[in-house]
C-alpha cells in the first residue's frame, strides 16, 4: 500500500510539473508529418490546426527555433510560418504573441522531383521564462509523381518557384507539357478557401508574374476552359 502512494505522488509531481512548464501558453501541433508528390519546387506543409495559444493576460515574447535541419537532399529546403512566413535561410525568430490570442504555425518542405525524406527540429520558447519551453518534430515524405495528367499536364514539371515567394517580387509558374491551345489562367486562394488573386493567362512554358500578396500560406490551381490542370500551395515571406 505504501509503495502504491509514493507511485501515485510521483505521477501527481510528474503532471504539475508538465503543467507548470507550459502554464503560460498551449501548443497545439497535431500536423507533423505530411506526404506527397515528389514535384519540383512543391511544398510538404505541416499546418493544419497547429496553433500556438497564450494563456494569460498580457503579451508573452516567444523565441522560435529551428533547432535542426535535417534535409540532405540537393535542393530540398525548409521554412516557417508564425505570425509571419520566413525565408529558409532564417532559424529563429521573436515575436510577441497578444493576450489570449492565438497563432497558426506552419513547416514546410520545399522538395524537388526526388523523392525523399526531411525532418526539422522546431523549438517554442517563452523568452521571458526559459523554463517554459517545447520541442516538435517535423516530417516531409516525397513519393515518385504519378504519371501524366490527362489534360496536359506532368506534375512534375509544373510549379513555382523561387519558393518560397517574397512579396512584392517577381516570380515565376513554370508549365511544361501543355497540350491544350487555350491559355491557362492562374488562380490563387486563401487558406479559407476564398480566392484573392486572379492572374493574367498562361502560356507554355516559364511566366513571370508579380507578388501582391501579404505574407502568408495560399493555394494556386491553373485551369482552362474551366477544367483544372494543377494545384499546389504557395508560401509568400516578406
Amino acid at each position: 500500500m505504501k509503495k502504491s502512494l509514493v507511485i501515485l505522488c510521483i505521477v501527481f509531481l510528474a503532471l504539475q510539473s508538465n503543467q507548470s512548464r507550459s502554464q503560460s501558453f498551449r501548443a497545439t501541433l497535431p500536423d507533423t508529418i505530411k506526404y506527397g508528390e515528389a514535384i519540383q519546387g512543391s511544398a510538404l506543409s505541416c499546418w493544419i490546426n497547429n496553433y500556438v495559444t497564450n494563456l494569460t493576460d498580457s503579451a508573452i515574447i516567444f523565441d522560435l527555433v529551428r533547432v535542426q535541419d535535417d534535409i540532405a537532399t540537393p535542393g530540398w529546403t525548409s521554412s516557417f510560418c508564425f505570425v509571419t512566413c520566413q525565408i529558409p535561410e532564417i532559424d529563429s525568430i521573436r515575436v510577441s504573441l497578444a493576450a489570449h490570442d492565438s497563432v497558426n504555425m506552419a513547416v514546410h518542405f520545399i522538395i524537388t522531383d526526388i523523392p525523399d525524406s526531411g525532418t526539422i527540429l522546431m523549438k517554442i520558447k517563452n523568452a521571458l521564462n526559459p523554463s517554459e519551453v517545447i520541442y516538435q518534430r517535423f516530417y516531409g515524405i516525397s513519393q515518385m509523381a504519378s504519371g501524366i495528367y490527362s489534360s496536359g499536364f506532368t506534375p512534375s514539371s509544373s510549379g513555382i518557384f523561387p519558393s518560397p515567394v517574397r512579396s512584392g517580387s517577381i516570380f515565376n509558374i513554370q508549365l511544361s507539357n501543355m497540350k491544350t491551345t487555350n491559355d491557362a489562367v492562374l488562380k490563387i486562394y486563401s487558406v479559407y478557401g476564398n480566392q484573392v488573386s486572379k492572374g493574367p493567362h498562361l502560356n507554355p512554358g516559364i511566366n513571370q508574374l508579380n507578388c501582391n500578396l501579404a505574407s502568408g500560406i495560399y493555394f494556386y490551381t491553373v485551369s482552362a476552359d474551366e477544367l483544372q490542370f494543377y494545384s499546389g500551395k504557395l508560401i509568400v515571406v516578406e
